[in-house]
């Protein structure tokens, strides 16, 4: 995973980014609504 080779090599703040990215896909790539959302 690429937020682990960012973790070994120090840089915290790239690492921070994969992780938000990774959520991001997660929640994207859901099939339930994440709560007090609606569909237009």
């Amino acid at each position: 995973m690429r937020a682990d080779e960012l973790l070994e090599a120090g840089d915290m703040d790239g690492r921070r980014v994969w992780l938000r990215v990774l959520e991001a896909v997660r929640e994207l790539s859901s099939k339930e609504l994440p709560k007090g959302t609606a569909v237009h």
